[in-house]
């Protein structure tokens, strides 16, 4: 079923079925009108392509492609039929550079939590000012902020270790970063790393109460149907700093309507001594219900070793994520 679902994302996305194009941005071209009286040129509509949300004063609100703009009025796109609308009529206009046309012509925004699956990151990345806020089982919460197109940062704690003996000696903390880009159309790649600081650990002297994960993902799809390969490298500092066996993943997003998308993310995970080493399989599948700055996962995640079931149960798995854009 895992990787049917990886196959499916990954055929929507190489086929386009849910190719967003890329965000256009305003394109001011004003215009002038000639006048052979001899008066003052005047200006025409303002030419612009961006999709907007207009609120009319009785308090309906139209979507579309804003074509052109002035004074008077605007002319609203809607589904490729103009709208003219008169400034009389219009209480507020809103512009949305994130959201993108579907080729059905549907308007989409941009999933608020696209740079990660449930917790395995994307290769796709905040712009840069972007800001998100997520809540992890309600355990680990995080803040991530895009301080260029190509650099994210994170920052975070795991409240509830606060208070859980022995580690109340001090606040856990998460820290972590993530540097990539887009190399192409559809693919994707970045690498960066993750770590937790937990006060109250024993360690030996030299050691440092310090573990975490350095990772490499490469993506392929559009932000609406996209698989992701990860790769990654624990390390711990609370003995003597070092490196445990490698850990590998395979996730898939697919966006199955505006506010709906099916998630899954699948970790093969080693351990042991070189030689003898065992694995755990992390398997998980989930729906994200979105809105324009809101992101919901809700799901299900199972745990499997080479002697079968860890857990005899799915556990339930639940992220929150707000995107400040």
């Amino acid at each position: 079923m895992i990787l049917a679902f990886a196959l499916l994302a990954l055929g929507q996305a190489d086929a386009g079925l849910l190719e967003p194009p890329m965000v256009q941005s305003v394109e001011a071209e004003t215009q002038t009108t000639e006048d052979t009286t001899g008066a003052p040129a005047t200006p025409a509509a303002e030419r612009v392509r961006q999709v907007a949300r207009v609120t009319l004063r009785g308090g309906q609100v139209l979507e579309g492609w804003l074509e052109s703009r002035d004074e008077t009025g605007l002319t609203l796109s809607i589904g490729g039929q103009p709208l003219l609308l008169s400034a009389k009529m219009i209480e507020r206009v809103d512009l949305d550079g994130s959201a993108y046309e579907t080729s059905s012509g549907s308007i989409y925004f941009r999933d608020p939590n696209r740079t990660r699956y449930l917790y395995s990151p994307s290769a796709m990345m905040l712009k840069k000012g972007e800001f998100s806020f997520s809540q992890v089982e309600l355990v680990l919460t995080t803040f991530t902020y895009g301080l260029t197109d190509w650099l994210t940062v994170q920052a975070g704690t795991a409240l509830p270790v606060w208070f859980v003996p022995p580690f109340p000696t001090g606040l856990n903390f998460v820290v972590g970063a993530k540097a990539g880009g887009q190399l192409s159309e559809r693919f994707h790649l970045a690498g960066g790393f993750q770590t937790l600081f937990v006060p109250g650990v024993g360690s030996a002297a030299g050691g440092f109460p310090l573990v975490g994960i350095g990772f490499v993902t490469a993506t392929y799809g559009n932000p609406d149907a996209h698989v992701s390969l990860s790769a990654g490298l624990p390390f711990s500092a609370v003995n003597a700093f070092g490196f445990a066996a490698p850990a590998v993943s395979i996730s898939g997003n697919y966006r199955v309507a505006r506010t709906v998308a099916l998630v899954s993310e699948n970790w093969l995970v080693f351990y042991g001594p070189q030689g003898s080493r065992s694995f755990t399989l992390v398997d998980s599948i989930a729906a994200r219900a979105m809105g324009e700055n809101i992101a919901v996962d809700v799901g299900l995640v199972t745990l499997f070793n080479g002697d079968g079931a860890v857990v005899p149960f799915p556990i339930p798995w639940l992220t929150f994520t707000y995107n400040f854009k």
